[in-house]
């Protein structure tokens, strides 16, 4: 019985890990997901943009519409303030990530270092994974 007990706490504590495990956004994946975001938004491709950014508004979270007049307009100022960052910056550094949870779902902030002669501007970068894709839900 005793054995029982010890096995029985032990798969209790791997599904536990592997659920935990799960909730989390590797910094990979954040890393590839941002730099795909900054190569899109200095080639100014902003229908391929369009589908890495988080629409958050009227209860409905989704990519944006490239579509959609409105939601293309915010995604293309999008693009051009993080076109601003990249241009006006000798280089850029990932500063660190930290997981969290936003309405429930798996999240990750990113701050982002950009670095111009001696001055240092950092940014953060959150993130949301939405039905299996990561999502930019905000920089600031």
């Amino acid at each position: 019985m005793k054995n029982f007990l010890i096995l029985q706490f032990f798969i209790t504590l791997a599904a536990f890990s592997l659920i935990s495990a799960q909730n989390q956004i590797s910094e990979d994946e954040v890393k590839n997901s941002l730099t795909k975001i900054f190569d899109l938004s200095k080639n100014q491709n902003f229908d391929a943009l369009a589908s890495q950014i988080l629409y958050n508004e009227k209860n409905e979270k989704r990519a944006y519409n490239k579509n959609d007049a409105n939601e293309a307009k915010s995604v293309k100022r999008m693009a051009k303030k993080i076109k601003a960052y990249l241009d006006l910056s000798d280089s850029y550094e990932y500063e660190s990530l930290t997981n969290l949870k936003v309405d429930n779902l798996p999240a990750a902030e990113l701050k982002v270092n950009f670095r111009s002669g001696d001055q240092k501007l950092t940014i953060t970068f959150d993130f949301v994974k939405l039905n299996g894709n990561l999502l930019l839900e905000n920089f600031k």
